[in-house]
């Protein structure tokens, strides 16, 4: 059987691409309200929330004949650059957890990157993952969970094309020009496969306490599909429901910020790496009225040996 995995990635998220071609870490900085609120610039972050959510229908319970489990799938079409939108939507909040979506030890398979985020070898290099990140006890201050995808893509594409932009003062060249683009709030993996189905592991980063999620395609259209999200929100309205006003970036996106959790000098501090000037966040260019999506992530190309 063969149906395609789409994993949607919302919100605060670091990308880190590895240098063999097939794999992605996605790392969420832990931002919730119990987090440390204050930037390395003295700047007040505005608390997030993570989860997993799942379409109940995906949901293969065992021991569940055939249709005993009667909801209707929310509808993902063939061009949503996202995870569709639940009926019956399973949340599972994340607090210090790993993510495994049992693909590690298939055959390695290439993974096509196309991230339209910040780029942060780009515009500040004298950045680094912060050491433990990818261990099993990572700064319990940092990572509020953490992923890897393997093979088939990941894109992220503006759905408005407004630009932005990030100073370079964390740059090794002084005088490096700012970095920009039209940058997406949030990312999708996609990955065909030939399996029955798919079971998702949440557990803590060394894998005890494990909780398993068994998961079967459901019948979208012309295709079969597992639909995942994966999100770090603005805490007030973090489901994204339309009944409640979204949270949308209309000129400075400050919680980039919280990125910066996962991040470190390479030498040094953040005091001495900025000397007195302000953590680099998206601003947008020229007066764009407009709103842009929920917060960015950013991307960094680096290896990571946490499997």
């Amino acid at each position: 059987m063969s149906f395609e995995l789409r994993v949607e990635f919302a919100g605060l998220c670091l990308y880190a691409v590895h240098s063999d071609g097939n794999r992605a870490a996605v790392v969420l900085p832990d931002a919730r309200k119990s987090a440390t609120p204050v930037h390395a610039d003295g700047e007040r972050g505005e608390p997030h929330a993570g989860y997993l959510r799942f379409d109940l229908a995906n949901l293969d319970l065992p021991g569940m004949g055939a249709g005993e489990l009667q909801v209707p799938a929310g509808e993902v079409a063939d061009q949503t650059a996202d995870s569709g939108d639940p009926l019956y939507e399973v949340v599972h909040r994340l607090g210090h957890k790993r993510i495994d979506f049992g693909l590690a030890a298939a055959t390695p398979a290439p993974l096509a990157v196309n991230l339209a985020l910040p780029h942060v070898n780009q515009f500040a290099d004298q950045l680094a993952p912060v050491a433990g990140v990818f261990g099993a006890a990572p700064p319990p201050n940092g990572v509020l969970a953490r992923a890897v995808v393997h093979g088939g893509t990941l894109t992220g594409t503006s759905s408005t094309g407004k630009t932005w932009s990030l100073a370079s003062v964390l740059h090794s060249q002084s005088l490096a020009q700012p970095h920009g683009g039209a940058f997406a709030g949030f990312a999708l993996w996609k990955r065909q496969l030939d399996l029955p189905g798919l079971t998702v592991t949440v557990s803590n980063f060394d894998g005890s306490s494990p909780i398993r999620i068994p998961l079967k395609p459901i019948r979208q259209g012309s295709r079969d599909v597992i639909s995942l999200k994966v999100a770090n929100l603005c805490a007030h309205n973090p489901l994204e429901w339309s009944e409640f006003s979204l949270h949308e970036v209309v000129s400075h996106d400050l919680d980039f910020k919280w990125i910066y959790r996962l991040l470190a000098p390479k030498q040094g501090t953040y005091k001495t790496a900025l000397a007195g000037a302000e953590l680099p966040f998206p601003r947008a260019v020229g007066s764009q009225a407009f709103g842009d999506e929920d917060c960015v992530g950013g991307r960094i190309d680096a290896d990571f040996t946490f499997e």
